[in-house]
């Protein structure tokens, strides 16, 4: 919008905000932009609850050039808009748009194989099996994506990125556990390099890293496979809830496959706790400086929000703050899902696909 000294403006009525008596935070409720601004600049705002022009706000204030300079930046992220403006029907029209690209594929960049639907783990918040309706775990037929099938979901993958001319891929192998079927995600490297030259793979791994051997290790680095692995606390938390599939501790086990890779020259950077009813006392600092020491920087930490009831809000965001905080000061970023709702705030669905996952967002098949 060309705001002139004429343009009669208003504030939206879908402004919201918030004080704490020296600094205010605007945000919009459908676009969002969240703000921290000055109490005087939220009068500004506040002025405009009725029509006005740009002249006659300005006339209200000495300070005019700052207070101009502040309502075209208003004016520009639909804080401030005319009359007869409709922000319902341009946020319709901004999904309506993305849609459209979501469903052409126009959006697609990544694209996840399940490898196997089977794992040699049983970790006690795993939500893995319940959807897949298997009710025995420990005796489930072991389902592993065979290499004719890769080959042909792979293909229908880039001839999606061919018809918008991409040529960047990001491939994930996931599951259960997809070092079941190693011999898969191999021949599936190996295609993807010969078949196609033209296209620029990002390889990722969601392993629970304990059939990670120093062949598999070496062939990740060769292809920059990026792996991505869970360690639940130190041992004694990780062994209550990350268990084998006969009922063991397996923090042994993961950290032997840590060590594979680093010994390969192929360390991992960090890793994701989940923190349950039963190990949500026994994660401490201690993981923090155990991740430090061996060059890692970055921890993802998640609640097991399904069974984790007993856990009490405040005493969850502390533990969260105060485990954030302290890997600061060691080298380490510290991040989860609960962060999404400001990272969903601050990207607006006028100029991003927002969305909790890459599925929503048009990203990721």
């Amino acid at each position: 919008m060309v705001i002139t000294d004429t343009t009669t403006l208003v504030k939206s009525k879908f402004v919201q905000s918030i004080s704490n008596g020296n600094l205010a935070i605007i945000w919009h409720s459908l676009f969002g932009y969240p703000q921290v601004i000055s109490l005087d600049l939220l009068g500004v705002i506040n002025q405009l609850v009725t029509p006005m022009s740009l002249n006659d706000l300005l006339s209200k204030y000495d300070f005019n050039e700052g207070v101009q300079s502040f309502v075209d930046f208003m004016a520009s992220k639909y804080f401030l808009v005319t009359e007869d403006c409709d922000e319902r029907s341009i946020l319709r029209q901004a999904i309506a748009t993305r849609d459209d690209a979501l469903f052409k594929g126009d959006m697609v960049t990544n694209f996840s194989l399940v490898i196997s639907e089977a794992c040699n783990f049983c970790c006690t918040y795993c939500i893995h099996f319940s959807n897949l309706g298997v009710s025995g775990r420990l005796h489930a037929p072991i389902k592993v994506m065979t290499p004719s099938v890769a080959e042909k979901s792979i293909d229908a993958f880039i001839q999606i990125l061919h018809a918008n001319g991409r040529d960047i891929a990001g491939l994930n192998f996931g599951g259960g556990e997809p070092l079941l079927g190693w011999p898969t995600i191999l021949h599936v490297l190996r295609y993807c390099r010969q078949a196609y030259p033209d296209i620029q793979f990002d390889f990722s791994l969601n392993t629970n890293a304990s059939l990670i051997t120093a062949e598999i290790a070496q062939i990740l680095k060769q292809y920059r496979v990026r792996v991505a692995s869970s360690l639940d606390g130190d041992q004694s938390a990780n062994d209550k809830v990350r268990l084998s599939s006969t009922g063991r501790g397996t923090f042994l086990e993961i950290t032997n496959g840590f060590e594979t890779l680093a010994q390969t020259g192929y360390a991992i950077d960090g890793f994701t706790i989940t923190m349950t009813e039963d190990n949500f006392l026994l994660i401490n600092t201690e993981i923090i400086d155990w991740a430090a020491d061996r060059g890692m920087v970055e921890i993802r930490l998640d609640v097991d929000v399904i069974h984790s009831i007993n856990i009490d809000i405040q005493s969850l965001v502390e533990k969260i703050s105060s485990l954030k905080a302290y890997a600061k000061t060691r080298g380490i970023t510290v991040h989860g899902f609960w962060s999404r709702p400001r990272e969903n705030m601050d990207n607006s669905p006028l100029e991003v696909s927002v969305g909790f996952c890459g599925g929503i967002k048009g990203n990721s098949i």
